[in-house]
């Protein structure tokens, strides 16, 4: 049996998984471990199917998987990408952090959670200020 060189797709691979694990980069196209690195090593190359949920995943297109040719962007975030019932700034959020490295990812993850708080404490002093209110007005 011919062995066959796909080394350029593997790169490529490579390349758009960044930071990301290749764990949790096969979890995300929906492949076991093991096929996605004999992607990435130029021992397999992805069926049509694995091509798109890739395509799909990142942004880029099948060709410049394949061919490194033209790309380009996928400004709509599908089914695949993201669960159900998102707004449209959380699809287009989750779909640009999928394109950044785990330590930009980490980053932007701190400082949601700074924001986060913030806001939830300003809630919070709503609230009590609104019920000092209503008991002075007793």
């Amino acid at each position: 049996m011919e062995k066959h060189d796909f080394s350029l797709l593997g790169d490529r691979l490579k390349q758009l998984r960044g930071g990301q694990s290749q764990s949790d980069f096969s979890g995300m196209i929906g492949v076991p471990f093991r096929t996605y690195q004999r992607y990435e090593s130029g021992e397999r190359i992805p069926k049509g199917d694995v091509l798109d949920r890739i395509a799909q995943a990142t942004g880029r297109s099948v060709d410049w998987l394949l061919t490194g040719g033209p790309t380009r962007d996928i400004d709509r975030v599908t089914e695949f990408q993201v669960p159900y019932g998102l707004d449209p700034i959380t699809k287009k959020i989750v779909s640009l952090l999928r394109n950044m490295d785990e330590p930009s990812r980490r980053d932007i993850l701190k400082s949601v959670k700074e924001k986060s708080q913030a806001a939830a404490w300003r809630r919070e002093k709503k609230i009590q200020q609104a019920k000092g209110e209503e008991e002075a007005g007793k």
